[in-house]
């Protein structure tokens, strides 16, 4: 039975049991049922907060592989572009070819813009600009009582798993 399931019958055990024709047996019988929903509650709550905290404990995880697969990732991008570089410098020289087995390094012309220039400097239609709302001084703001047209602080109820 699922929770919501559960509480619903709580519910309805309740409503019976404030009946006022309500006999001792039958009484006793919904008193029965109802200290059997909690239990079956208990353990249902028990086993979410088993899950909850599994979950927690294997996103953690989850977040520490990724940032250690990040840093290898970079260190091997890293060693990549030392290896380009020293057969660049001593190996094949731009505008040689080598090939054998299959094998080959070659260069192809490419080309990349440089800035060196300050971005403000730059004319307005080559220039990006990215807006965000400022949440934390929104929030100090509502909190001091300012009102700001399409902003609201909304209290919300986070659930705690300990």
């Amino acid at each position: 039975m699922k929770l919501y399931e559960i509480e619903q019958r709580i519910e309805s055990v309740l409503e019976l049991m404030s009946a006022v024709e309500v006999d001792s047996e039958a009484f006793e019988q919904l008193e029965n049922e109802f200290d059997k929903l909690n239990m079956e509650r208990d353990q249902k709550l028990s086993n979410c907060h088993g899950l909850l905290i599994n979950w927690t404990v294997e996103i953690e995880a989850i977040r520490n592989e990724e940032k250690r697969l990040a840093a290898k990732r970079k260190a091997r991008e890293s060693q990549l572009e030392r290896l380009k570089r020293y057969v660049m410098h001593y190996g094949v020289m731009p505008g040689d070819k080598w090939s054998k087995d299959g094998k080959s390094f070659s260069y192809r012309v490419s080309q990349s813009v440089h800035i060196v220039a300050d971005i403000e400097d730059l004319p307005e239609e080559y220039q990006r600009v990215t807006m965000s709302a400022d949440k934390a001084g929104l929030t100090t703001a509502l909190k001091h009582g300012e009102a700001i047209e399409g902003v609201e602080l909304v209290q919300k109820q986070n659930l705690q798993v300990k």
